[in-house]
């Protein structure tokens, strides 16, 4: 399982990040905004538009090959989240129409759509931590890299330590 590496900052402190790209560590030539979630209310956890409307925001040093990269990566979870359940809908409403289906199947299925959507929730993260993660919880900005080494030296630069989750 992939590990992802987080240093924690207090909310009014500005991060220095090292001038490397957070995805691929060559030198960085651009940076993204990203706003942190929210994550100390449960619409941050839940709603991952809250990313665009976040209370803080930080520039992530990038490359221009990376970009593309970055926001791909960033996004899609999300994307294929939305797709999933509103496919998952469909279905739904397709099975619970049909009248041959046997209430123990419908039961079935619609159990196990439901689990495989919250399983996807909680796993898919921690497999495939994304390059960059921050969110906001009560008075500190956390940080979540999966370069182990740029959060070393994030860490360092801000005075602070990585923790392994």
């Amino acid at each position: 399982m992939a590990r992802s590496f987080i240093v924690t900052l207090a909310k009014n402190r500005v991060p220095i990040f090292p001038e490397r790209c957070v995805v691929c560590s060559k030198r960085s030539t651009t940076f993204a905004g990203i706003s942190h979630d929210n994550s100390s209310t449960s619409l941050g956890y839940w709603f991952p538009l809250s990313q665009l409307f976040g209370e803080g925001h930080a520039d992530v040093p990038l490359c221009r090959s990376c970009v593309w990269k970055f926001w791909t990566q960033r996004w899609m979870r999300e994307w294929g989240y939305f797709v999933f359940a509103v496919a998952g809908m469909f279905v739904l409403a397709g099975v619970l129409a049909d009248a041959g289906w046997s209430e123990a199947a419908r039961a079935w299925l619609i159990g196990g759509l439901g689990l495989g959507f919250v399983l996807g929730l909680m796993i898919l993260p921690d497999m495939f931590p994304r390059h960059f993660e921050s969110s906001i919880d009560g008075e500190t900005v956390r940080y979540e890299f999966s370069n182990r080494r740029f959060a070393m030296e994030f860490a360092a630069l801000n005075g602070s330590r990585v923790q392994v989750h």
